[in-house]
């Protein structure tokens, strides 16, 4: 519950995002359906039938953003924190994925070669696992690099 309240409140509301987000809201609501149905006369030869409301959506989230700027400051608030969400568990899944079809075959592939790129492998002959390191270069082979 902390961290929604946090989320809320970390949502900025400056004015010019919210106008850019209002008319933004209102050029997808009224155009999409358009281009859509454009797109669907040339590539497969039928008409795409839209819900007709969708351009009046938009002609009333370009009024709002005009006359009401507080309305579309809560608007845009609600929408963030909708895509906030959608990002949350969108990212858990796309990292999962990654991990099950990259990481876990790749160690698989490694464990099977043999390789131990990490070192990790337990020697029971060796007196310490400390590694050499070269000596560091003087300080007098710092000067005239160029």
């Amino acid at each position: 519950m902390n961290s929604i309240k946090k989320v809320w409140s970390g949502i900025k509301t400056n004015p010019k995002t919210v106008r850019e987000f209002g008319f933004i809201l209102a050029g997808v609501l009224c155009f999409l359906p358009l281009v859509a149905n454009l797109l669907g006369m040339l590539f497969a030869k039928k008409s795409f039938h839209y819900w007709m409301g969708w351009p009046l959506l938009g002609i009333c989230a370009f009024t709002v953003n005009l006359f009401l700027p507080s309305l579309m400051a809560i608007i845009y608030q609600v929408a963030m924190f909708i895509s906030y969400g959608i990002s949350f568990v969108v990212m858990r899944v796309i990292l999962g994925i990654l991990f099950y079809l990259v990481f876990s075959p790749l160690s698989i592939i490694m464990r099977l070669a043999g390789k131990d790129l990490l070192d990790q492998k337990i020697d029971p002959l060796a007196s310490s696992y400390w590694k050499k390191k070269p000596p560091k270069p003087l300080r007098e082979q710092y000067e005239r690099l160029f």
